[in-house]
């Protein structure tokens, strides 16, 4: 949820077994959640890369409100009924919203350009699974396969995206690079992104 807490000790851990992989990607943006456990994580994960610019901070990002139960565990919330919070299609809203003003400034930037711009977000899963419906859903992009499995924490989706250019960008073509890969917790080291 949107509740903002510091990143729990296992999540520090986790972000700093991240860090070898980023360590030789020259991103170009880097855009955050402004939750504290998500800056938190990209801290620990980017320790080793040599980017110099500004984590952009992006309220779109945020993990989905989930009002009167925020900070309350699943399993407590069997026949209570939640009160407040974010419906689903408001979450898509504001991702969507995300998404068309990444495609537009990264077209605007680099239109003319040869370099290619490597971006990281940095969110939490129920943004991700937001992006991976809106593929699927509203863009026909079958990416994944059926069986979703968890977005874990410090997981890695990444994508090449195709994107218009001129006035009014849309995504053309995405290509699934990493799907939720997490084999940094296990010790391997993925380099191929």
């Amino acid at each position: 949820g949107q509740l903002d807490t510091k990143l729990s000790q296992e999540g520090v851990i986790q972000a700093k077994r991240l860090a070898p992989t980023l360590a030789d990607i020259d991103y170009t943006h880097i855009i955050c959640s402004p939750l504290q456990r998500t800056r938190d994580t990209a801290r620990h994960a980017l320790t080793r890369n040599r980017y110099k610019g500004v984590i952009q901070l992006d309220g779109r990002l945020m993990e989905r409100s989930f009002g009167s139960w925020e900070g309350v565990k699943i399993s407590e919330t069997a026949g209570t009924p939640r009160k407040g919070g974010e419906r689903w299609n408001d979450v898509m809203l504001r991702v969507k919203s995300f998404l068309k003003d990444l495609y537009q400034s990264v077209t605007g930037k680099y239109e003319i350009s040869l370099e290619i711009p490597h971006i990281l977000v940095v969110t939490h899963g129920g943004v991700i699974a937001t992006v991976l419906r809106h593929f699927k859903d509203d863009l026909s992009l079958d990416l994944l396969p059926a069986n979703a499995k968890m977005i874990e924490n410090t997981s890695i989706t990444s994508f090449v995206m195709e994107i218009s250019t001129g006035k009014f960008p849309k995504l053309l073509g995405v290509k699934c690079l990493l799907d939720r890969d997490v084999s940094h917790l296990q010790g391997s080291i993925v380099s191929h992104m």
